[in-house]
């Protein structure tokens, strides 16, 4: 699977303005609403903070995989965001989280969401890639930084 191909450019916002986990959530949450044909972000909002309860999606190397299933989706979906400030979200090395990077995957489709999960991890690995994706200033740079990732 080529997450590249999937992210559209307005699931990306290269300059996050929330300072919580909780905020940064929602303002993706909006972004897949926006991007899924009005998709109701207050439930895709509530379904990714319920599994963030659960335990923090943050892995460290300031990244996080805030990810949940929904019944309203029918393909999986993605969304990008930048915290250049970084947000405490409780990850393993205790560093503030800069990439978020969301996967909500159908309810009927549970191996698409491994599948997507474990793309991403591949992808965003690289401290090069995590370093280009930082310096976006476009939604469309991000996405072709993680492209030539995945052409690698």
């Amino acid at each position: 699977m080529r997450i590249s191909e999937k992210l559209e450019a307005a699931a990306v916002d290269v300059n996050l303005r929330g300072g919580t986990v909780e905020e940064a959530i929602a303002e993706l949450a909006l972004l897949v609403s926006r991007s899924s044909d009005g998709r109701d972000a207050d439930q895709l909002r509530e379904r990714l903070m319920a599994r963030e309860r659960m335990l923090s999606t943050a892995m460290g190397a300031g990244i996080a995989f805030p990810h949940c299933i929904s019944p309203q989706l029918s393909t999986p979906k993605f969304a990008l965001g930048i915290s250049h400030r970084g947000i405490d979200a409780d990850a393993p090395d205790n560093k503030p989280v800069h990439i978020f990077f969301v996967v909500i995957s159908p309810e009927s489709d549970p191996e698409a969401h491994l599948e997507s999960l474990a793309a991403a991890s591949r992808v965003f690995s690289n401290p090069s890639v995590r370093e280009k994706i930082l310096a976006a200033t476009r939604a469309e740079d991000a996405i072709m930084a993680l492209a030539d990732a995945e052409e690698d």
